[in-house]
């Protein structure tokens, strides 16, 4: 699989990130989360919803 110069760039800049926040902790947001933090970077997780929390606080447990 090869790389675009725009890829290559974001990726770059993912590197550089010390913190991001993940606004929505849906199916997109908890899992693009979760995978930013085991890359190394911060996150902080924020939704309106108390289910969306439950599930965040749970994924953060195991």
């Amino acid at each position: 699989m090869t790389t675009t110069a725009a890829e290559h760039e974001a990726i770059a800049e993912l590197n550089r990130l010390t913190s991001v926040a993940a606004i929505g902790m849906g199916h997109v947001g908890l899992p693009t989360a979760l995978g930013l933090r085991e890359s190394g970077v911060g996150v902080i997780g924020i939704d309106l919803s108390q289910a969306a929390s439950a599930r965040s606080a749970r994924a953060r447990s195991t």
